[in-house]
């Protein structure tokens, strides 16, 4: 090879070497990320800013062509530990568009006054003074002092393996919690509005999150304990608790009240006040056909569950045929339960209509101050001159009766929430006007 063909060879070398220089240039500087849009699956909690420095870190992540290929799947980044994926696409030689999903938060504890928040796997996701409303707090664990982005240190294993069983299937769930708690023996209670559900130990919870989510709006306008320890997924009794704190706020009508609420009290019938007219033969032959032949959940005014209540005759029954009390059925056909929850609408029905005329019956003695026995009846009273009333309890009394200006009943037992009005008249502890002076 002569010198000349050296010098080219060289010169080729050099061109070559200058080329990839240029190259790297060219994706060093035009492919550099200046521009980094970022895109949210869901509510955000951190700030684009947070986000770009945890993603592009170093000297290739700030490539957009090695951004784009890096995060080209929807991956987990270690580095965004509170980010479930991030995926990502150029937009422009300079711009990256980003499209991430944070890890939900499944519930918060307080510690040194800090409320440290956590995902379904138990990593503390956050620890800061804000509250937000739509993660319950959970009250009744110990732990050491959280890490971020390390598992919640809870002293007991089990306990935080249930709290996080719990709390996922609330977040799964349409409920809205505003706490869950333990007690010492590790039963699980959950606070949603005014009532308290007692779930009892780490069994069945799958069932009775289920389950809690058809039943919630039957008692969610009450104040009370819905007790559900028992609950396995079959038809166990499932029962609610009035707080004696609500029964006592009821017993005093507002002003301008008549004191009515739409709950009829029960003679035994399971059918309500309705039962006090005669039924003609039309509505005989009727109520034969007041078979729903479906089953539905209702509660009785004992505040016990029946998910087998059912319509045979025109009474509601349970399977076994036993009347539930303080259950009946409105004159628009809707079967209301003794927590005036309407739990099923009869097709085609139309309310018995009475065959008597109570206004031809009227022959009240007003001197003497003397009723008839029509007129009793239509004052409330039953034939031995008691009267039917339901104490704060959620017991109906077939006995009720005013000794001395206080309704007891035949023992001379006092019946909680049962007062008399300015108007003379008796009210029970559902504001039901049971008996007229």
């Amino acid at each position: 090879m002569d010198r000349s063909e050296r010098r080219r060879g060289g010169g080729a070398g050099i061109i070559a070497v200058l080329i990839i220089a240029v190259l790297l240039l060219v994706l060093v500087f035009v492919f550099r990320i200046r521009e980094f849009n970022v895109s949210v699956a869901g509510e955000s909690r951190h700030t684009t800013e947070e986000i770009r420095n945890d993603l592009s870190y170093d000297f290739l992540t700030k490539n957009t062509l090695y951004f784009a290929w890096k995060y080209r799947n929807a991956t987990e980044e270690p580095r965004a530990p509170y980010l479930q994926s991030v995926r990502a696409k150029i937009i422009s030689p300079s711009a990256v568009q980003v499209v991430i999903q944070e890890k939900s938060l499944v519930g918060r504890v307080l510690y040194n006054g800090n409320n440290v928040y956590f995902d379904r796997s138990g990593n503390v996701l956050e620890i800061t003074g804000d509250v937000y409303e739509e993660i319950p707090l959970i009250t009744g664990v110990t732990m050491e002092q959280p890490e971020l982005y390390k598992k919640l240190p809870v002293n007991s294993t089990t306990l935080r393996n249930t709290m996080l069983s719990i709390a996922e299937l609330m977040l799964d769930s349409k409920l809205n919690p505003d706490e869950i708690s333990f007690d010492e023996q590790s039963n699980i209670f959950i606070n949603i509005g005014t009532v308290v559900v007692a779930l009892g130990q780490d069994e069945y919870l799958e069932e009775k999150v289920s389950n809690l989510e058809t039943i919630y709006d039957k008692v969610a306008a009450q104040t009370g304990t819905l007790n559900m320890t028992a609950f396995t997924g079959k038809n166990e009794t499932i029962t609610f608790t009035k707080d004696e704190e609500e029964t006592e706020a009821e017993t005093e009508a507002p002003e301008g009240s008549t004191g009515e609420t739409g709950l009829e009290p029960d003679d035994g019938s399971g059918t309500g006040n309705t039962s006090d007219q005669p039924e003609t033969q039309e509505t005989q032959s009727q109520s034969s056909s007041l078979n729903s032949g479906t089953t539905f959940q209702a509660f009785d005014s004992y505040g016990t569950l029946h998910n087998d209540a059912q319509v045979v005759g025109g009474n509601i029954v349970d399977s076994y045929g036993n009347p539930l009390a303080g259950c009946y059925i409105n004159e628009s056909g809707q079967v209301v339960d003794a927590y005036w929850n309407i739990v099923f609408t009869l097709d085609g029905y139309t309310a018995p209509q009475s065959t008597s005329d109570s206004s031809s019956q009227e022959n009240a003695d007003t001197s003497s101050g003397q009723q008839t026995s029509e007129t009793q009846a239509s004052s409330g009273l039953n034939s031995n001159g008691t009267f039917q009333a339901f104490d704060s309890n959620g017991t109906l009394h077939n006995d009720a009766q005013v000794i001395n200006g206080v309704i007891v009943d035949s023992y001379g037992n006092v019946l909680a929430g049962c007062y008399i009005n300015e108007s003379n008249q008796v009210v029970d502890a559902y504001w039901n006007i049971v008996y007229q002076f």
